[in-house]
């Protein structure tokens, strides 16, 4: 048996182990824990919105506009949080906005991580003529504020949910690849790598099997982190008019429906930018106990 396949073996035999002490390392910082039960709440209200909202989201009612929620007057418990200017529900509008932020963040997070992880592996692995032509694209998509370059590339295709995800997604992709960039040239000086080499395996066998498993906990975390980035970002553009259309509920485009009203029906605009905060804050803390759960240095 060659070295390389007894410190896999090694290292497979102790992997419970590290799940066990990654999962009471995170247990420990209880604001990642609720971070974590959040968003399990949060995706669960956005999977069982059918059967949760209480009313369809697109239904209007101008009978019911700008109705206040249940404790000011003229409020109802039929509709907890009240109307917005056109008499639609808009705790069903939340609950159906869910879906969209939710969606939208998975979507462009897995989309910039693979593109940023194989791009990355390449580019740190091989070095030369490769690293330096990926290394200069990703300079100069860095010289660009993610928001003001989405949004530019957004007014450029046009509004839509597909367009929207093509501009956040062209630009997202280069953090992950400078950081899998950095720890694979790293990692391919170690002595783990250079035996691997040295019993023949291909490039692909040590990049895949050797350097891939080294790289996965940074990607978690900055995919975590990134998924409240995009979130902002996806309201932002849906608050502009640029991002999800009508009659489509959005929480950014629920937001910019209630700005005329806000000292006369501040519930159309507030509940919504709640459901933002409450969603970001969430990924964030979450994100923390996963940095610091996947990071030995940061265990207690």
């Amino acid at each position: 048996m060659s070295t390389v396949e007894l410190g896999l073996r090694t290292e497979a035999a102790r992997r419970p182990t590290g799940l066990r002490e990654f999962a009471r390392s995170f247990c420990r910082n209880r604001l990642a824990v609720i971070g974590a039960v959040l968003i399990l709440f949060f995706i669960g209200m956005a999977l069982a919105a059918p059967w949760i909202a209480p009313h369809s989201p697109t239904e209007t009612n101008l009978d019911r506009r700008l109705q206040a929620p249940f404790w000011a007057p003229g409020g109802s418990y039929d509709h907890p949080l009240g109307c917005d200017h056109l008499g639609r529900d808009l705790i069903s509008r939340i609950v159906y906005g869910s879906r969209v932020s939710i969606l939208i963040a998975v979507v462009v997070v897995s989309l910039t991580m693979l593109i940023g992880l194989v791009t990355g592996l390449l580019a740190g692995y091989f070095g030369g003529l490769l690293d330096a032509f990926i290394s200069r694209i990703v300079d100069v998509l860095l010289a660009f504020p993610f928001l003001i370059f989405a949004l530019a590339v957004t007014a450029a295709l046009g509004p839509g949910l597909v367009n929207m995800i093509l501009a956040l997604v062209f630009k997202g992709w280069v953090e992950f690849c400078r950081v899998v960039r950095a720890e694979t040239m790293s990692a391919k000086a170690s002595d783990y790598v250079l035996a691997a080499r040295s019993v023949g395996l291909s490039n692909v066998r040590i990049l895949v099997g050797e350097i891939l498993p080294n790289v996965v906990p940074s990607l978690i975390v900055l995919g975590t982190f990134n998924m409240a980035v995009v979130i902002i970002a996806e309201s932002s553009l849906s608050f502009l008019g640029l991002g999800v259309q009508p009659p489509t509920p959005a929480w950014g485009s629920m937001v910019n429906d209630g700005r005329p009203y806000m000292l006369n029906a501040w519930w159309i605009s507030t509940f919504p930018g709640v459901a933002v905060a409450a969603l970001v804050l969430s990924i964030n803390l979450m994100g923390e106990g996963l940095r610091d759960a996947l990071d030995p240095r940061l265990r207690d």
